[in-house]
């Protein structure tokens, strides 16, 4: 309804929000500062049995050309700074994310579940 004219403002994912410019839907990403992102992650397990080809195969994920490939695809923003984005979507470096403390978020994992499921309920 926001490509439409419909809504003159709406909350979505910037992938999202990139895909309806790129077909021609008149609307434009932005990230507010202080935002979050939703980073897809790529892991080696531990004792995997072909370890050489499993760093290969992180390496060829966190290069320029995949992660451009993929963008042209998903119309995700890259994390790997060299990678193209798609043409109207926002670059990595332009987005004000928030400093993430992994430490203290699993700290405080249970209070924050225990306060969601009271919440939610």
């Amino acid at each position: 309804m926001l490509g439409t004219g419909e809504y003159a403002i709406g909350v979505s994912y910037l992938h999202a929000l990139t895909k309806y410019n790129a077909q021609g839907f008149n609307v434009r990403p932005i990230a507010p500062p202080q935002s979050v992102g939703d980073v897809d992650c790529v892991s080696i397990l531990k004792n995997t049995k072909n370890l050489s080809a499993a760093k290969k195969f992180v390496d060829f994920i966190l290069s320029p050309e995949a992660q451009s490939l993929m963008s042209s695809i998903t119309y995700t923003t890259p994390v790997n700074p060299e990678a193209k984005g798609p043409e109207s979507g926002i670059s990595i470096s332009e987005i004000d994310l928030i400093d993430y403390d992994v430490q203290k978020a699993s700290e405080q994992k249970t209070e924050v579940l225990d306060k969601w499921v009271k919440s939610v309920k």
